[in-house]
């Protein structure tokens, strides 16, 4: 920096030590900034206040104090540069107080100098007042009012004021804007200009170098970015020899940027060497020393990608804990920018070693600091990793989300092609992985073009083996056997490696000759994919090349090899899911390797058919046990206060908020994507709820013999089973297991589209549909004579069917549907069913009843200018609903069932989420919800039901209630009934069953869930709810109750059609099927 002061200038104050900074009246500062010292003058009439302030190793941040107000000001000067300020003339003298603060804690010693400066010329003046209104704009750190700093310095810069170099700092300040405000091209352009106007040999020069630098490593042009950093090393170096204006820290500081660069290009020596350098020039600079640390992390991270087994993992280890002391010093630095890099790296690291819990609270992390502090670039990488490890995980709504969103601010951000190209490949995947190949082509195509024009093979190979998953997807295979054996010639295991591209391509190869019945040849490409996928940052990459393995030996006829492999990825599926939560995440992961389960019960069952062993019946039931409710047999297990952690409302009510919009713009006949904010949200709920919380180990299941000791005697299990080329039962009561053939899928699905759409419509007659249904499901069994319940374990779209309408084939032709002879369950699996769990109630239940019915949809306001100014604009689903009048009424039939000091009825703007929340609802023994649900097949991942749009005070809140919310509380409920529309649809999840609403219910604690498989009218439900009540306190039973009342609907001429009966299904865990009352309500 240059070192000269011309005469106009009048010192004020000489050299302020940075610290201890105590005694001085500016002690305390709102973000925690450390305090230097304070400067105080006389504003003189008429007259500006102009101030120079030369910072000297210290990066600072200014607050004045005038007229009461408090100002603050600091610009992207780095530790040696100029701040100015302009105070504006006042009509009388008046006091002005500036107080110091060092921009990060655990600064090492630095100072600043102040001068005032004093006959400054018009032009002089207006540059100053320029820059100082850049530096209060930076100093309030969001995306616009950098963007204004920016502009600002860019004013200064055109004016081309020589005293102080003033344009040139303002050049230099617009630079550094640029970069944090992701305008690279332009960044670059000003890094030139700034070059060619100042000396090389200067403060100036060697920043102008680094800024350049700095934007190529963002772009990752890494190779570009030694020369420029390695010329201001060597500058800054000579200028601090000859003790001329440059820092140590600023060489540290040079030397960790040039290390990053050495780094990214794969020179780990050099990068190590300089960052050792780094660490001895930074001394104690806590900031510096974040930074350093984070960059050793990589060098062993870069370490362990050379080497593997035991050496690796130790590698990976000591990066972790590199990144652990980088995290510390950023935290007592306050560097929330750099921590939010830190977290991030750790989040990757985790999960390299398969910790995917410790992975994800990285990530929120980081997303909750960028949500306070951060900047699109940070953004865009969070939203990148968070996205690939939704989609390896099988969440792909949220990943394509993501991803969206980083492809759009890289591409608004003027981010390098290769970037752009990344994200494009791995959108595309996610779209593929979502069903839409097709436009899956299109990205990697586009992605494929960039690669060939940034020259980069890696790039370029990743794209052709995306380009070769679509054409499969698409049936063109020999168009992707083509494009599999282009890339296998240029292939080799060191490419890759983090997305692990090797394994990746020979396992695609493998699937290819497996197809055209090449054995031996895809054999050795699987064998060789293992071998490599272990190294790879994608945890299901290994599982899923052992699934394929375990199909090639099944193919040659080796079941005990086969079924070696399959137990092996089995047992990976079920470690991967300690890691995951019940809501969303743990249902995703199952629904993409329920087919590895099934692929294993498939050896076991054609072994059965071959060998009439039992034994391989009950390894058939025991796998399929497996494979079913994993996530809920996680939920059972835990405590009941592990389940009651910080809900973070604030979170839940902008979810609501977003997903009511979201129903109300939906169309009925295409895909609309909730948006990313939705998303967004949610994550950082997750960090509220999940963060620190321990994984969840997965319960065993009951084997057969458990299973047979816990059915009573009047009790058949009917457990369905849908592969690709059969449907099979099991049947199993006490005594008694068999296997059933049923027919082919196609079929079967065909006939159940056809029966909902007639049971729904009053106008169809279902009978025919039903009857051939029953032949299918029912006929082939064996079940006995005495049975009184029917268990069902319901397998992919059996859930949707309403198994009480399908006729009792004995009884043809007449119509006697199932409920009529046999009390009905549906449930998750049978060791979910069977499994003890911590309902917290015990037998004391402070209501028998808590009923919501008539919620207020629309809040209790005049007009929409009324709404709080930011919830206007939300247009609500739950808003344009029609009122349920018939669910007031079925409350009061309620009334005359309960006595009245053991129920609770909410209507109106009392049934509202405050009291679905509060203790005494979600402990009472019955919650009873008579509302609107919402579901919609093609937005599946938007669940909810309305209730009142107003709170306790009759202040607004969004009134719908998420899948997501009810995950948020324990619901400690023997039963729930949910009275609406569709209340008992959901996503199909292979594995977990339907996830809605009734899952949502049963996973936070309740043992038993009725709700509807489809739009039911309010007249009509109230009159079934009025009588299943009654039957339930004549009979004591859940499901005899419910059967009762659904034959004592269809004796009713205006009922019978099974459009008012049928859609009302029992989902249970729980085996106890009795509900008991106090005494008073008897």
């Amino acid at each position: 920096m240059a070192s000269y002061y011309p005469g106009m200038l009048y010192w004020l104050l000489g050299v302020v030590i940075a610290y201890p900074g105590a005694g001085f009246a500016c002690s305390s500062n709102s973000q925690g900034q450390k305090p230097l010292g304070e400067y105080q003058s006389q504003l003189p009439a008429n007259a500006p206040l102009l101030l120079l302030i030369k910072q000297d190793d210290l990066d600072i941040h200014v607050i004045r104090k005038l007229n009461n107000r408090e100002i603050r000001s600091n610009t992207p000067s780095g530790r040696n540069g100029y701040e100015f300020i302009y105070i504006k003339p006042g009509k009388k003298k008046t006091g002005v107080k500036l107080c110091f603060f060092s921009r990060y804690q655990d600064a090492a010693t630095g100072s600043y100098h102040i001068s005032q400066v004093k006959n400054a010329n018009s032009d002089l003046i207006h540059a100053i007042e320029l820059m100082d209104k850049a530096a209060r704009a930076w100093s309030e750190d969001t995306e616009l009012s950098r963007l204004l700093a920016s502009a600002y310095f860019d004013q200064v810069a055109k004016l081309d004021i020589t005293k102080f170099d003033l344009s040139n700092h303002a050049r230099l300040y617009s630079l550094n804007a640029k970069i944090v405000n992701y305008q690279y091209n332009s960044a670059l352009a000003l890094a030139k200009a700034l070059s060619a106007k100042v000396p090389a040999k200067s403060f100036l020069g060697y920043s102008a170098l680094w800024g350049k630098g700095k934007v190529l490593i963002r772009q990752n042009k890494q190779k570009a970015a030694i020369t420029p950093l390695s010329d201001a090393v060597t500058i800054a170096e000579s200028l601090l020899v000859q003790e001329q204006s440059a820092s140590a820290k600023d060489i540290a500081d040079l030397k960790n940027w040039l290390a990053e660069a050495y780094l990214m290009d794969g020179q780990i020596k050099n990068g190590e060497t300089l960052l050792n350098e780094a660490q001895i020039l930074a001394g104690n600079d806590a900031q510096l020393l974040g930074a350093i640390y984070n960059n050793l992390g990589y060098v062993y991270l870069l370490a362990s990608k050379l080497t593997s087994g035991r050496v690796r993992a130790q590698y990976i280890n000591t990066s972790i804990n590199e990144h652990k002391l980088a995290r510390n010093y950023a935290k007592n630095a306050g560097d929330w920018l750099e921590l939010i890099y830190i977290e991030n790296n750790m989040g990757t690291l985790y999960q390299r070693i398969g910790s995917l819990r410790k992975a994800r609270e990285h990530y929120w992390q980081a997303l909750d600091l960028i949500a306070r502090k951060g900047t699109p670039f940070r953004l865009q990488v969070i939203y990148t990793n968070l996205g690939r490890i939704y989609q390896h995980l099988g969440d792909y709504q949220k990943s394509e989300s993501f991803l969206k969103k980083a492809l759009e601010i890289a591409g608004q951000g003027q981010s390098s092609r290769f970037r752009l190209s990344q994200l494009q490949c791995s959108l595309g995947n996610s779209q593929r992985l979502m069903g839409r190949p097709q436009t899956a082509l299109i990205n990697h195509n586009l992605c494929i073009r960039s690669a060939i024009e940034e020259n980069n093979r890696e790039l370029l190979l990743t794209a052709q083996y995306e380009l070769a998953e679509d054409y499969i997807h698409l049936g063109r295979i020999r168009d992707a056997r083509k494009t599999t054996e282009s890339i296998i010639e240029k292939l080799a295991p060191d490419i890759g490696q983090d997305s692990g591209l090797y394994s990746l391509v020979l396992n695609q190869y493998a699937k290819l000759n497996y197809r055209e019945g090449k054995l031996d040849k895809a054999l050795a490409n699987i064998k060789t994919a293992l071998k490599y996928s272990l190294s790879s940052r994608n945890p299901s990459l290994h599982i899923k090349i052992l699934n394929e393995t375990m199909q090639i030996y099944k193919a040659l006829g080796n079941p005990t090899e086969a079924l070696a492999y399959g137990q092996k990825a089995l047992k990976e599926v079920e470690q991967l899911h300690q890691h995951l939560e019940a809501e969303r995440l743990g249902p995703a992961w199952s629904k993409i390797t329920h087919g590895i389960f099934l692929n294993v019960a498939e050896i076991f069952l054609n072994q059965y058919l071959k060998n009439n062993d039992s034994v391989q019946l009950y390894q058939v039931l025991n796998v399929l046990e497996r494979s079913r409710a994993i996530t809920l047999r996680q939920e059972f297990a835990l405590s009941d206060e592990q389940g009651q952690k910080n809900k973070a409302t604030d979170h839940l009510i902008t979810l609501s908020e977003l997903a009511d919009s979201h129903a109300n713009h939906s169309s009925n006949s295409s895909y609309t994507p909730l948006p990313l904010s939705f998303y967004h949200e949610h994550e950082l709920l997750n960090f509220a709820r999940l963060n620190d919380k321990k994984n969840a180990p997965i319960p065993p299941v009951l084997k057969y013999k458990q299973i047979q000791e816990k059915l009573r005697k009047q009790q058949t299990v009917l457990y369905y089973l849908t592969l690709k080329k059969a449907v099979y039962a099991l049947t199993m009561t006490k005594s008694n297991i068999a296997l059933h053939h049923l027919g082919a899928p196609e079929n079967l699905n065909k006939l159940i589209q056809q029966a909902r759409s007639q049971l729904a419509d009053l106008n169809s007659s279902p009978y025919q549909t039903l009857h051939s249904l029953s032949e299918l499901l029912l006929a082939p069994l064996s079940i006995p004579d005495d049975t009184q319940d029917l268990i069902l374990v319901l397998h992919r779209n059996l859930h949707a069917l309403p198994f009480s309408a399908l006729p009792v084939i004995s009884a043809l032709p007449a119509y006697k549907p199932l409920s009529s002879k046999f009390n009905l369950q549906v449930v998750p699996s049978i060791s979910s069913y069977f499994m003890s769990k911590n309902n917290g109630n015990g037998d004391s239940y402070a209501l028998d009843l808590a009923m919501f019915a008539d919620p207020q949809l629309s809040p209790l306001v005049k007009n929409q200018y009324e709404y709080p100014a930011n919830k206007a604009p939300l247009q609500s689903w739950s808003r344009n609903l029609p009122h349920l009048p018939w669910t007031a009424r079925e409350a009061g039939n309620l009334e005359k069932i309960f006595a009245k000091e053991h129920y609770q009825i909410y209507t109106g703007a009392a049934a509202n989420r405050t009291n679905l929340r509060s203790p005494e609802v979600r402990h009472a023994r019955i919650l009873h919800i008579a509302s609107h649900g919402y579901f919609h097949s093609l937005n599946p991942d938007n669940i909810g039901f309305a209730l009142s749009a107003n709170d306790k005070q009759g202040e607004y809140e969004p009134g719908f209630i998420t899948l997501t919310e009810l995950f948020s509380f324990r619901f400690n409920n023997e039963l729930v009934v949910i009275s609406g529309c569709d209340t008992g649809m959901g996503k199909s999840m292979d594995g977990e069953g339907m996830l809605g609403l009734s899952r949502g219910f049963i996973s936070q604690g309740a043992k038993h869930v009725i709700s509807t498989l489809w739009p039911v009218a309010d007249k009509a439900s109230a009159k079934f709810m009025q009588l299943f009540y009654h039957r339930l306190k004549q009979l004591g039973e859940v499901d005899q109750a419910l059967r009762a009342a659904q034959n004592d609907m269809r004796t009713i001429p205006t009922y019978n059609h099974p459009f008012y009966w049928a859609a009302y299904v029992l989902n249970t865990v729980s085996p106890e099927q009795s509900i008991s009352f106090s005494p008073k309500t008897l």
